[in-house]
């Protein structure tokens, strides 16, 4: 009563345990159902994604198909070090190869939900399914016989059958592994847990299921009962692992070679223990954990703010490679490159050398991914994005990802005005498994589009990108003008110039092309935009809305090294930029001395002080106070930081959680030493990295050596 597509050849990754591309196989001459049911039999049964909120709903039976726990889960209820165990389906006839039933066997039957599509959302939903069914699924055709009707159920259209597609991991999937034994595969269910949640949560919402509709399987009630029994005694979660799932990503368990009289080689997951240094508020974890030594928590709000750096340690994975020497040996000598650090406003998150990304800390709108309550609870615990990462943007209270290879942008988190998707597919939240994809509507033609970007940038309420040929687009909140109007879909100056960067403010946009210059759009009212007046620009000619160029003072150099900008960075209404020379240049708000001047700005100030144009911010060109040069830029909501050539870090601006890092919480109008940094990096060094987000800080070394423990 079945048929199957046949499967597309894909390559694997495996250091993702996902399919290259991550998208489920399909062809292009898969049969699609018409009209489309899809069946499900796992977490669509209990927790069906937003897109299926509004369609009616079916329990059914498949014939012929059997549910077994036999389906690595590296990107929903597992990790790539540490995968989880799911369920997939089986035919009788694979069954039967497999040696797991009889010929003369009953024909097998698989109880689940099947979700009919409408018609206008068959393409999102099944882009959804490609994507959310990437590690190792591919589609089959299946007959579902209703179990029961409520009046609104359709009847099919096959003589009271429905056909439908299911996402099926056949044995030939590398994620495959059916465990030989109940205790080894109890023990992956009890301790795993990835982005979707934990596996046993997973594990004990299909049997709840299951019992509910009075299905029988076997296999699922006796594993439920053995989770709970390993959960009750509090068995060790590593000593109890099956060695052949510790998750090797090339080579044997062992390693190439080894046991064999040959030099062992190849790759394996471990455990790492990252160290990073942090200060600030830690309302929500987003230090890194739950409570840091020294730290006083405060009667007021239940903070844990840290005045000065403080080491902090998060779990992450990591691939140690080995050529013709002990597993051992490169433990000791493996180093992880973080690519990027990034903090919103009460979140944080690293990108390494390997393409993951981590995230951690505040998570009511859905940010860091996951269920609303699934935030740091002192174990060290991140959440990992289920995507090959190029760059993350971390907003106040949205998250978008910038995906490697493809350049799509996905966002997750708040929603409420668009910045985290450019559309309402999400409501006011976006908490989907590997974000949403950023879909703009096109201004030309209808419809919506998916971009290709190069960059992206959130801000509080609103979010920009540029595109991999050099154009600005945004998306989000556009009250005050921060956003390209709606009849302009996207923008590059006008002489052939490039965007290369953006930066997105509370309620201002900042760009930068690749002549150096710094374009500005959005609110005005402290000056942030660089124009030499406060008022918001509200012309009515062709270039109302538009992206303007910063204004410089009349005595820098037209075209020379000082006025052309490498780098800009904003808060929420300020704007610094590092230029070619290596001076800091500032302007907007300067209330709380984040320009770093010690007579802080009013309205009328503000002119006095010149802030409305850009100001050199440094005595000497690119020099801090001690003479290091300076080497990075970076802004928080009010204050301003800057890191030199030797690792030392400098801030100013506002201070009420400690988040300057100076040893108190007192506001600074001059450029003050972050304490605990080392005084010269030594030649050849790797660069500190440092990010300020709303309220915290965090800093690391570009490449460290990490307290590694093999999993």
């Amino acid at each position: 009563m079945s048929t199957s597509t046949s499967t597309p050849s894909r390559q694997w990754d495996a250091a993702q345990g996902v399919w290259v591309g991550s998208r489920a196989l399909a062809d292009e001459a898969d049969e699609i159902p018409d009209p489309l049911y899809i069946f499900g039999y796992g977490s669509l049964m209990f927790r069906p994604q937003e897109s299926f909120a509004a369609c009616e709903r079916v329990d059914g039976v498949v014939e012929g198909w059997r549910r077994v726990w036999a389906q690595r889960s590296c990107d929903h209820r597992g990790e790539p070090h540490m995968p989880g165990l799911v369920v997939t389906v089986l035919s009788d006839a694979e069954l039967e190869a497999m040696d797991l039933r009889q010929a003369t066997d009953p024909p097998s039957l698989v109880h689940g939900v099947a979700y009919h599509i409408p018609d206008e959302q068959v393409a999102h939903v099944l882009d959804e399914l490609d994507f959310r069914e990437k590690g190792g699924y591919t589609r089959a055709v299946v007959e579902v016989l209703p179990t029961h009707s409520n009046g609104s159920t359709s009847t099919g259209n096959n003589g009271g059958s429905i056909k439908a597609l299911l996402y099926t991991a056949n044995a030939e999937n590398p994620n495959f592994h059916h465990p030989t034994t109940l205790e080894e595969a109890a023990h992956i269910v009890a301790w795993s847990r990835g982005p979707s949640g934990e596996n046993k949560e997973y594990l004990f919402e299909v049997d709840a299921y299951l019992r509910r509709v009075g299905a029988e399987c076997e296999e699922t009630f006796l594993l439920t009962r053995r989770v709970k029994e390993v959960l009750e005694k509090g068995l060790d979660r590593r000593g109890s692992l099956d060695a052949r799932h510790q998750q090797i990503l090339v080579g044997t368990a062992k390693g190439e070679g080894e046991g064999k009289g040959e030099p062992a080689r190849g790759s394996r997951a471990v455990w790492q223990q990252l160290r990073l240094l942090a200060w600030g508020s830690n309302q929500h974890g987003q230090l890194g954990k739950r409570q840091v030594h020294g730290a006083v928590q405060t009667q007021e709000d239940g903070e844990w703010p840290c005045p000065s750096p403080t080491s902090v340690e998060l779990d992450v994975a990591g691939t140690v490679s080995f050529q013709g020497g002990s597993l051992a040996t490169a433990l000791v000598d493996h180093h992880l490159t973080i690519r990027q650090l990034a903090a919103g406003g009460g979140h944080s998150a690293i990108v390494t050398d390997e393409d993951r990304l981590y995230l951690w800390g505040w998570n009511e709108k859905g940010q860091v991914g996951g269920g609303k309550h699934t935030i740091l609870d002192g174990t060290r615990r991140v959440h990992v994005f289920p995507r090959r990462v190029a760059m993350v943007a971390l907003g106040h209270a949205h998250t978008l990802v910038l995906e490697k290879d493809t350049g799509k942008v996905y966002g997750i988190g708040a929603n409420a005005a668009e910045e985290a998707t450019g559309s309402s597919s999400c409501s006011s939240t976006c908490r989907a498994i590997g974000g949403v994809p950023v879909t703009l509507s096109g201004a030309f033609g209808g419809g919506k589009e998916q971009l290709r970007f190069s960059w992206c940038a959130a801000g509080v309420r609103h979010s920009a990108g540029v595109t991999q040929d050099g154009r600005l687009v945004t998306w989000g909140s556009n009250k005050y003008g921060e956003g390209l109007p709606v009849s302009v879909r996207s923008w590059a100056p006008g002489d052939g110039g490039r965007v290369v960067k953006v930066c997105c403010g509370w309620q201002h946009t900042v760009v930068l092309d690749d002549r150096g210059r710094v374009w500005t759009m959005g609110a005005n009212k402290y000056g942030q935009l660089g124009w030499g007046w406060k008022e918001e620009m509200r012309r009515e000619d062709e270039v109302a809305g538009l992206p303007r160029q910063v204004q410089w003072p009349s005595a820098v150099e037209e075209g020379g090294e000082g006025r052309w900008v490498e780098d800009v960075a904003c808060g929420w209404s300020h704007v610094l930029a590092k230029t070619r020379d290596g001076q800091v240049w500032g302007w907007g708000r300067n209330t709380f001395g984040q320009l770093a001047q010690e007579s802080r700005n009013t309205a009328i100030a503000a002119a006095a002080a010149g802030n409305l144009f850009p100001r050199r911010l440094l005595p000497l060109p690119g020099c801090l106070p001690h003479g290091a040069r300076v080497r990075e830029i970076a802004c928080g909501t009010e204050s301003s930081a800057l890191v030199g050539d030797d690792g030392s870090v400098w801030a100013c601006g506002w201070n009420e959680h400690g988040n300057l890092g100076v040893g108190d919480k007192k506001d600074r109008g001059v450029w003050t030493r972050v304490l605990g940094f080392p005084t010269r990096e030594e030649e050849g060094a790797a660069r500190m990295l440092v990010a300020c987000g709303g309220a915290h800080v965090l800093a690391v070394m570009e490449r460290v050596g990490l307290q590694t423990e093999e999993k």
